[in-house]
């Protein structure tokens, strides 16, 4: 869902990466459900790419969709 919101974007992956503050490695694990994202990460993913991140990870304990919510609205300027 990721590695599609991405292309579909027409953005490449480095650019992506760049913009998140972290290494394509690292962008690859998460495309490929090898990592998780923090909580900060997942909201900057969700402003990047557009779509939420309960969409494409299963959510840790603790993170139900009220919870990311907040956070995503603390978030916002």
């Amino acid at each position: 869902m990721l590695t599609d919101a991405i292309k579909s974007l027409g953005l490449s992956r480095a650019y992506v990466a760049t913009r998140l503050g972290i290494g394509a490695p690292y962008l690859s694990m998460l495309e490929h459900g090898k990592k998780t994202p923090s909580l900060e990460l997942a909201v900057k993913i969700e402003r990047l790419i557009g779509i939420p991140v309960a969409s494409w990870v299963e959510l840790p304990p603790g993170w139900d969709i009220e919870f990311i919510q907040e956070k995503r609205e603390a978030a916002t300027p």
